[in-house]
């Protein structure tokens, strides 16, 4: 006995059934002249499915509802089916896009679709966050399917027909070009999937939505009811009261139809404070040239620390960034679900790194005095970062700000790969002190040259009592400790800041060896007496 399936129009809760036999080799068929409203409320189908929804499938051990289900079902009707995977761990996988797909994927396009369709009430908060949440599953899926050409293995699975069709719902009826466009892995995913020959077979062709339909209008459905014969006498006194009714229940249903004022953020709350965001990011946008002497000053005099606060994030998991261009699709794909914070935040995102594994780094200006509650309920990449303030009163983390500028501050925070981009020389003061910033690069560059493996490695030391704390193998120095040195504050006691050295020269010693001289460089206060104080021999 063939497989039968009770259903009325073609949707993507059929094609699911369908599409599984084309691939499984089953046959599948569907009942004639299925009429919805007269077909599914009869005794017969009521038996095989209690509250009459479609699809229902007729199988010779009885009856299975539900779209997975029975695509489920048609599936593990051919032994060995390849569509459930070849492992335990591949057929789980399937089993989890399956559920993400339902219940992230689905149940957020229906809830935007519905209402404009008139099969539920429209609330704009309901259809803001329905779009939201439609946009962050799409975010991971676009990222999963940046390394992957299906959801799971090398070929096509019941996940990946399961996935398409309930897309197919959102491509073709709203979701157009401009909102697709955002997650390109997933528009070349479907694209591949409904023009596979199994798929085309059933869905035919499919066109993408050119426009959002607008919302369904009631007032047309009130009309009918004005256009009613008179009813006779006796109950004249009831059509009466419920004329009466009548106009009290249009206002009401247009008071339903107008759009409630949106909740306010607990951020609009906050005292209004003197930087306005979108000045800054004009200017940031605008700034071509003399990024420092205008963006970057142009951002101080503008920061507000009361009402604004800036943080460092690092990811926690960059020894899993091996692959250059899926790092930069998870950071990619961060930047796009950071997107719900725009009126109140503005970052810069950097990965780092010529070889794997890369490094991911980046610097958020938020409104308020923490991370908003909304932007950690929303965006589940936050976890994935750890998350300093910072302190604008330590010099060093304020210039790690000023990634243009000077880059003693990023240096000296001892980063596993520079921050500092050397190509933009006009943009960053010289690495050496007292020279100028072709001079600083021809002295990189000599030693560089000498031992390309240490540069930029040696730089630095705070504690010459200590030297291990600077995270660098320097030499312990014979004249003992030059002061109390704490590098987390800056103050005007030379004799308590910290102690500084700056590579002075290379060489090659005895043809498989490198000695460096380091500077120890003092700022001069007083505008007299720079340079050298002594000096530190390395021979590496």
């Amino acid at each position: 006995m063939a497989l039968v399936l009770h259903a009325g129009n073609m949707n993507k809760n059929v094609f699911k059934a369908l599409v599984a036999a084309e691939y499984s080799g089953v046959e599948v068929k569907l009942v004639q002249n299925f009429e919805m409203g007269v077909s599914n409320k009869t005794p017969e189908f009521l038996e095989m499915n209690p509250i009459g929804k479609v699809p229902v499938l007729e199988t010779p051990e009885g009856s299975v509802f539900e779209s997975n289900a029975i695509a489920r079902y048609v599936t593990r009707s051919k032994a060995d089916n390849p569509l459930f995977g070849s492992t335990l761990i591949d057929s789980a996988r399937i089993e989890q896009w399956i559920d993400f797909s339902t219940m992230e994927v689905d149940a957020n396009i229906a809830k935007w679709l519905y209402p404009r369709f008139g099969y539920a009430v429209y609330l704009p908060p309901v259809e803001e966050a329905a779009i939201a949440s439609l946009k962050r599953a799409l975010g991971a899926l676009s990222a999963h399917l940046a390394s992957n050409t299906y959801l799971v293995g090398h070929s096509v699975t019941l996940a990946d027909i399961i996935m398409t069709c309930n897309l197919y719902s959102g491509f073709c009826r709203f979701m157009t070009k401009s909102f697709t466009s955002e997650f390109p892995h997933v528009e070349r995913y479907f694209w591949t999937m409904v023009n596979q020959p199994n798929f085309k077979k059933i869905l035919g062709e499919v066109k993408q939505a050119e426009t959002v339909p607008p919302l369904a209008s009631k007032k047309p459905a009130a009309q009918p009811r004005e256009t009613k014969p008179k009813a006779k006498a006796e109950p004249k006194k009831e059509t009466k009261k419920e004329a009466e009714k009548q106009p009290a229940k249009a206002e009401a249903a247009e008071e339903e139809e107008a759009p409630k004022p949106k909740p306010k953020n607990p951020l609009d709350l906050l005292p209004p404070s003197k930087m306005v965001l979108d000045d800054w990011k004009r200017l940031y946008s605008n700034t071509k040239t003399n990024f420092r002497e205008v963006a970057i000053k142009g951002f101080w005099d503008m920061y507000d620390p009361e009402g604004y606060s800036l943080w460092f994030c690092d990811y926690k998991y960059n020894e899993e960034n091996t692959v250059s261009f899926v790092t930069m699709n998870k950071v990619g794909g961060f930047l796009q679900r950071m997107d719900l914070a725009r009126k109140y935040a503005f970052g810069k995102m950097l990965v780092i790194g010529a070889e794997p594994p890369f490094k991911v780094k980046g610097l958020w200006l938020f409104s308020g005095q923490q991370i908003p509650q909304f932007v950690l309920d929303e965006c589940y990449d936050m976890e994935l970062y750890e998350w300093k303030k910072v302190d604008i009163t330590d010099e060093t983390q304020k210039e790690r700000v000023d990634i243009r500028g000077n880059p003693y501050g990023l240096l000296a925070a001892h980063p596993l790969a520079p921050l500092v981009s050397l190509h933009h020389l006009d943009y960053v003061q010289p690495i050496f002190p007292g020279m100028t910033q072709i001079e600083s690069l021809k002295k990189l560059t000599t030693a560089y040259e000498m031992d390309p493996s240490r540069a930029l490695q040696q730089s630095f030391c705070y504690n010459l009592k200590r030297p291990r704390n600077s995270k660098r193998r320097f030499q312990r120095s014979n004249r003992g400790n030059h002061g109390k040195t704490d590098p987390s504050r800056l103050t005007p006691d030379p004799c308590a800041r910290p102690v500084t050295y700056f590579l002075d020269h290379a060489e090659s010693v005895d043809g498989d060896r490198i000695r460096t001289r380091y500077a120890r460089h003092v700022e001069d206060l007083k505008a007299t007496n720079k340079g050298i104080r002594h000096i530190l021999n390395l021979v590496l």
